[in-house]
């Protein structure tokens, strides 16, 4: 099984979410990104999230969080990606106004 971080895009009527909510949890669908009715589902391989997690006495959402988004190239709020030589792109985390 492997883990998902759901990250809430649109609002609904039916649901007490805002947009930017997460949650995570596990589930059968292979590893990538889902687009999903209400949001963007974020899946990370159970043996990644396992070898990061290893040394970790109690796994707590927000650290599973941070596992997932460190997987699609996300650290500790920016990632630099070169291009080129004349090219930087600074990535920052999901957070959806």
């Amino acid at each position: 099984m492997n883990y998902f971080l759901y990250i809430v895009g649109t609002t609904s009527i039916e649901h007490d979410h805002k947009i930017g909510d997460c949650g995570v949890g596990r589930t059968s669908i292979g590893p990538g990104i889902s687009d999903c009715p209400y949001g963007l589902m974020l899946i990370a391989p159970a043996n990644y999230v396992h070898d990061k997690l290893e040394l970790v006495d109690n796994v707590t959402p927000e650290i599973l969080k941070t596992c997932i988004c460190e997987y699609f190239g996300h650290h500790d709020g920016k990632k630099e990606v070169r291009t080129s030589p004349d090219t930087v792109i600074l990535r920052t985390p999901f957070k959806r106004t």
